[in-house]
């Protein structure tokens, strides 16, 4: 178990730091080349923009830098709503895609990363597409292709997949909002709102792993324990 656990551990953390990596790189981008990215943020069109977010991370493109961009180019009310709906319509292509046409394909790349989509239904859905949303290790392309190959309703696979996305993409959004306002304050806001979902990420992983446990334990051994 301590292996498992630390296991998990480590995946997370490497999360974490490919998270703060990819943001960091982006908001450096940007201060090393800023005329050049107030020229691109006065001719910046919503519509190009973020079509592109609800389409780059199909081929694999991760949406954390996109999520910073967003909200260093656009006014923070835009970049939240429009990252929503980029979101929302890139999870639906998403669903599609892996039902309609790379479930054979899709099945095998996950296979490589060792990773099973699992079988449920009813009260098992939602901690099952939870701890795929949440879990480190498959890149964010793959984590959107995975939960929907789980057989869960659409809506069910939709909500909590949209959710459990825009609760890190909040912190992303206002990281970059801060850059462009130069504002300290509204960066340690984003830090914050980011530690919050990464303390929230462990908590469930933790419980899970506990759940798991003793679900291991039958009745008999239990007499044992007591």
């Amino acid at each position: 178990m301590r292996a498992e656990n630390l296991n998990g551990s480590k995946a997370l953390a490497a999360a974490i730091v490919s998270t703060l990596i990819l943001a960091s790189f982006v908001l450096w981008e940007i201060t090393q080349h800023w005329s050049t990215f107030l020229d691109w943020k006065a001719k910046a069109g919503y519509v190009p923009f973020f079509l592109g977010l609800a389409l780059l991370p199909l081929v694999g493109i991760p949406n954390t830098p996109l999520f910073v961009l967003a909200g260093a180019t656009f006014d923070l009310e835009i970049a939240l709503v429009g990252c929503s709906i980029a979101t929302a319509i890139n999870l639906v292509l998403s669903h599609w895609l892996a039902r309609r046409w790379l479930r054979g394909w899709l099945t095998r790349v996950l296979a490589r990363w060792r990773f099973k989509p699992p079988a449920v239904g009813g009260d098992n859905a939602l901690a099952a597409l939870l701890l795929v949303r949440v879990t480190p290790g498959l890149p964010a392309a793959l984590r959107n292709y995975a939960a929907a190959l789980i057989d869960v309703p659409f809506p069910v696979y939709l909500i909590v997949s949209w959710t459990t996305t825009l609760v890190y993409a909040v912190g992303l959004i206002v990281l970059g909002d801060s850059l462009s306002n130069a504002s300290l304050a509204e960066a340690g806001v984003a830090v914050a709102l980011l530690g919050m979902v990464v303390g929230a990420i462990a908590w469930f992983l933790r419980h899970q792993r506990k759940n798991r446990r003793s679900d291991r334990i039958s009745p008999v051994e239990t007499e044992k324990v007591r």
